[in-house]
């Protein structure tokens, strides 16, 4: 099998040296127009890619705003939330730890985004790529136990911040 599978290989390879000396004479025939013509038809695709499609976006959006409608009255610029009207102020404190919880959210989602390179070669990735992921893992569970242990995901309210009271009643760990 090794054999058969070995003369297929140079046949193949010897069929695409065949190819790319006609290729190469056949462009040497045509001489720099067919170069050019390569190159012009691969500048005419982007031009179309990075000019004519933002062109498009943009006049669709000038022609939305030139032939939409506008009639706005108090109910259309009321603030709207799930179909009732706000029981009082909506514009209240919050604690800053809630960013802190979203920082982490987005460092744990690029964790995910690192490691699934890994996951989708892992049939070929040698121990050292196994390694290289579970040191990565530690590192970043040595980071949120140190962010755990150091209180940065304990929320407390704001009656419990104004008060200084340490009461457990009040404060949630995350």
């Amino acid at each position: 099998q090794f054999k058969f599978f070995n003369i297929n290989f140079n046949c193949f390879n010897f069929i695409l040296c065949i190819e790319t000396y006609f290729n190469i004479k056949q462009c040497t025939y045509y001489g720099i127009k067919f170069i050019l013509l390569i190159v012009m038809a691969t500048i005419n695709t982007l031009s179309v890619l990075f000019i004519l499609v933002p062109i498009l976006g943009a006049l669709l959006l000038v022609l939305n705003l030139l032939l939409a409608v506008h009639n706005p009255d108090n109910q259309k610029i009321q603030s709207f939330e799930c179909g009732f009207s706000a029981f009082s102020q909506t514009r209240s404190r919050f604690s800053v730890a809630f960013y802190l919880v979203g920082i982490l959210f987005l460092l744990f989602d690029l964790e995910i985004i690192l490691i699934f390179p890994y996951a989708v070669s892992a049939y070929n990735n040698e121990a050292y790529g196994l390694w290289m992921v579970v040191i990565f893992i530690l590192i970043l569970t040595l980071g949120f136990v140190f962010e755990f242990g150091k209180g940065a995901l304990k929320i407390s309210t704001v009656e419990s911040d104004s008060n200084s009271a340490s009461s457990s009643k009040n404060d949630y760990i995350i």
